[in-house]
């Protein structure tokens, strides 16, 4: 499964790696430091929100409020 990943927090960045670890493929866009660890880990980063959505059989927001999944989603 192709998944795409917004948000690679203390949380996030846990979950992508349990997803990567079961074998999926996955894009990630995240602006802080949670990169390079999912990086690391086998998932390709993202530029912006488009590319991570572009061939993602499922997409997840893994954000910190509410103001955050607004900006995603509608900024």
């Amino acid at each position: 499964m192709k998944v795409g990943w917004i948000g690679l927090g203390g949380i996030g960045k846990r979950m992508v790696l349990r997803v990567l670890g079961a074998g999926h493929e996955l894009v990630a866009y995240d602006r802080g430091e949670g990169r390079q660890e999912a990086a690391a880990a086998g998932a390709r980063l993202a530029e912006d929100y488009p590319q991570v959505c572009r061939d993602a059989d499922l997409v997840c927001l893994c954000l910190f409020s509410d103001a955050q999944v607004r900006e995603v989603m509608f900024g």
